[in-house]
């Protein structure tokens, strides 16, 4: 659909191009026949305006597109492949591809050993916990300042088809921890408001 789109803005902007290029061809006939001649500088001035016109479209586009840079952007629902880890899971993207989504503000324990990361204590019940709630669901994905991690992994706020919030759902019921950092910190007082009441009730890990 964003292929289309660009297309047809693509296309609108080349028509525009063509048409103040076919008026100033008109021009140049009318001042022709009275003996007057456009300066170059003028002819490149109108050059660089189409120029100018495509580039906006180019940008315009890229603007739009679902790139790092844009927070905006979501992806409506998509479906799961595997889970890694609590915290952790690799998705079938809008674009075909597989692509690794590690959620925004928490943390959950380790389920293995990778690198320098050791498996930690409930690790092997957070992962099974994600597991479980993913099993042949859709999520909708929400992202925010900075979309992509130092390791390749999109960062994101994760959401199932029946609304709920994982990110929060997973602290709440103690099998992750709350774990901010900016610049992406748009829930991080609902997370520590949530891992507060998982610690009291002693859900999860907590217990």
């Amino acid at each position: 659909m964003k292929k289309i789109t660009f297309l047809l803005l693509f296309l609108c902007a080349v028509i525009c191009v063509q048409s103040c290029k076919n008026n100033r061809v008109n021009q140049f006939s009318h001042l022709n026949s009275t003996n007057k001649k456009e300066s170059p500088k003028q002819v490149r001035s109108i050059e660089d305006e189409g120029n100018r016109v495509i580039d906006d479209t180019v940008a315009t586009f890229r603007n739009s597109s679902s790139s790092p840079s844009d927070p905006s952007t979501e992806y409506q629902f998509v479906n799961i492949i595997r889970v890694i880890d609590g915290d952790t899971f690799v998705i079938f993207n809008i674009y075909g591809s597989e692509e690794k989504i590690r959620f925004i503000g928490i943390n959950a324990p380790e389920s293995r050993n990778s690198g320098k990361k050791k498996k930690e204590e409930f690790g092997e019940e957070s992962k099974k916990y994600l597991t479980d709630l993913l099993k042949g669901a859709k999520v909708r994905l929400e992202f925010d300042v900075q979309r992509i991690d130092r390791y390749g992994r999109t960062l994101a706020y994760v959401y199932l088809e029946n609304g709920t919030f994982l990110n929060e759902y997973l602290v709440k019921m103690g099998y992750a921890q709350v774990a901010t950092y900016p610049p992406n910190v748009k829930y991080k007082e609902l997370f520590i408001e949530v891992q507060r009441y998982a610690r009291e009730h002693k859900t999860g890990l907590w217990k």
